[in-house]
């Protein structure tokens, strides 16, 4: 269930990152390696164990990574907003923010 989950949060991001990705490219975490694919390419590449990825504070993270830092730094992830930043709050007053610019 959890790799459904993750295949349609990478599958939702991808679409809201089309306009934005250069030349309709995503990137992906392959084997160890970032390598920037074609958006086209991308559902092949989820089903064989990649795992999108997005730069945040300076580093190639899945969401699952950077929901954990948040979560760590006492936040709750809220998505991604149109122009790539992370969007988290805090879970005690709300208080809001985003950060990590997305993409590269």
């Amino acid at each position: 269930m959890k790799k459904v989950k993750l295949i349609a949060i990478a599958a939702l991001l991808s679409i809201a990152f089309t306009s934005n990705a250069a030349g309709g490219k995503v990137t992906l975490r392959h084997n160890g390696n970032i390598i920037k694919v074609s958006i086209n390419a991308l559902g092949a590449h989820l089903a064989q164990g990649d795992v999108q990825v997005f730069q945040f504070n300076g580093e190639w993270l899945s969401v699952d990574e950077i929901e954990v830092i948040l979560a760590a730094d006492g936040y709750i992830f809220d998505g991604i907003d149109e122009n790539g930043n992370v969007m988290y709050h805090d879970g005690v007053n709300n208080e809001g923010g985003t950060g990590g610019v997305i993409g590269g």
